[in-house]
């Protein structure tokens, strides 16, 4: 891992392990400390210099039933891919810049895109909007299957 991290990184990196591993008095017990968290990070400088931009839906859209997402993302050091939800819930894998989706429900959905290291820690930054579907499809129920002693 540390082959990987070079330059002034590779040295804020040193210098964040070097603060934690020392205790600070007698009774602490040493210890290494895993990968950062995002606070961590942040102190490194990998979170701030990732960026995550919601390119759209923009904040406060109304849309129809489909949505297309669109981000930019430019990684920095261990912050190296995003994670993207929808109402908290993951649509699926994030590949390229862009992805649509379709039926959405009438009402509110959150859309929340997130950046993340090499161990799936989301460390940030993220962006996200809110947006409202109007005029999606009622949603339908379908009848259940006849019996034989039945006609529909």
């Amino acid at each position: 891992m540390i082959g990987a991290i070079t330059g002034p990184t590779f040295l804020n990196y040193l210098s964040w392990i070097l603060r934690r591993r020392v205790p600070k008095n007698a009774d602490e017990p040493f210890a290494v400390p895993d990968f950062p968290t995002r606070e961590g990070l942040e102190e490194i400088g990998w979170a701030q210099q990732a960026t995550v931009t919601l390119v759209s839906p923009k904040d406060g859209d109304v849309i129809g039933s489909r949505m297309v997402i669109q981000w930019e993302f430019k990684p920095a050091g261990e912050v190296n891919h995003i994670h993207l939800y929808l109402d908290g819930a993951n649509p699926g894998p994030p590949f390229g810049t862009s992805m649509e989706l379709t039926g959405l429900s009438n009402g509110p959905h959150t859309v929340r895109i997130i950046a993340a290291n090499t161990r799936h820690q989301e460390v940030g930054p993220e962006a996200s909007a809110t947006v409202t579907v109007q005029g999606a499809a009622a949603p339908t129920t379908p009848l259940p299957a006849p019996r034989r002693s039945r006609a529909y």
